[in-house]
């Protein structure tokens, strides 16, 4: 009872919205002494574990959960930044983001990082292309290694240039650990604005 109990807390948050992994980010830098400010809106939707032995049924569905979201990220130099997430389940999570490929001005952009929150750690991993300087798909990968390893994955689209952009994104999620009765996987959607302050974000 006593590990089963610990693992529902620890799912928990995965309904609650704080264990969201989507950031609607492409694979760039900000620059240094930029500001980026991100609001979203998503949705999300999975299947949670039973641990009835009786129950033939490995999972139970939950509703689409209406998630808020709002982010913010300060470039330390041109290859790297920090900042924090934070949505309507009143959990902080505190970012990193370094460019390993590309730079803000080049087509392809890859950059990963660290986060930090109290659901645990996430190494994110971020990639996109500029198809033109108003539009870029992007395909964002997270992966939380500690207690449940999970893995998510978002692609999407940023639309726009100049300090303001707008985000699509769809993702999954799911457990890579655990028996069937264990089982997790969500599904989760969002539509984010994203704004830009600094001298030379129109680069």
């Amino acid at each position: 009872m006593k590990k089963e109990a610990l693992y529902v807390l620890l799912i928990l948050p995965v309904f609650t919205g704080c264990f969201l992994m989507s950031s609607l980010q492409d694979g760039n830098t900000v620059g240094k002494k930029n500001v980026e400010m991100t609001f979203s809106v998503h949705g999300a939707k999975g299947t949670k574990p039973t641990f009835d032995p009786d129950n033939e049924d490995t999972n139970e569905d939950t509703s689409y959960k209406p998630i808020i979201q709002w982010s913010s990220r300060y470039g330390i130099n041109e290859k790297f930044d920090l900042g924090f997430r934070i949505n309507n389940a009143n959990i902080i999570t505190l970012t990193s983001k370094y460019q390993l490929l590309g730079s803000r001005y080049t087509k392809h952009g890859l950059s990963t990082g660290l986060d930090l929150s109290p659901t645990g750690i996430l190494i994110p991993l971020y990639y996109s292309y500029k198809l033109d300087p108003s539009v870029s798909i992007y395909l964002n990968a997270f992966y939380k290694p500690l207690v449940y390893p999970t893995l998510a994955i978002n692609g999407g689209l940023l639309l726009g240039q100049g300090n303001t952009k707008l985000a699509l994104e769809i993702g999954h999620q799911r457990f890579l650990k655990g028996n069937e009765k264990r089982k997790y996987q969500g599904y989760t959607g969002g539509i984010g604005v994203l704004y830009n302050f600094g001298r030379d974000f129109k680069k």
